[in-house]
């Protein structure tokens, strides 16, 4: 795959954007934070309490942004497995994706 000349990631947001951070000190989350602003949706991070979360994944992962869900305790919520399990489709347009979220 091609790769960013500065940073030597894959350039693919399918290559690049599935992680799952486990940070229990913040130190990482932190650094993302600085890293992504600028790819963020407009609301910035958000929490499993927000009211719209399915909402805000689907529209993150169609438009390929940054999604940031913090405080996660006790595990992955089923709203996340099509993106754990890589259910997404290339959608119309350049860098535009589909997934279904139930």
């Amino acid at each position: 795959p091609k790769r960013d000349p500065v940073t030597k990631q894959p350039t693919d947001p399918l290559l690049v954007r599935f992680p799952l951070l486990i940070d229990p000190q913040g130190q990482a989350l932190s650094w993302l934070k600085l890293r992504e602003q600028a790819n963020f949706p407009y609301q910035g991070t958000t929490t499993l309490g927000h009211r719209k979360l399915p909402e805000i994944t689907k529209q993150c992962v169609e438009n390929g942004k940054t999604l940031l869900v913090e405080g996660i305790v006790d595990g992955v919520i089923p709203l996340f497995d099509p993106i754990l399990q890589k259910k997404i489709k290339r959608g119309r347009g350049r860098n535009k994706w589909s997934i279904k979220i139930d």
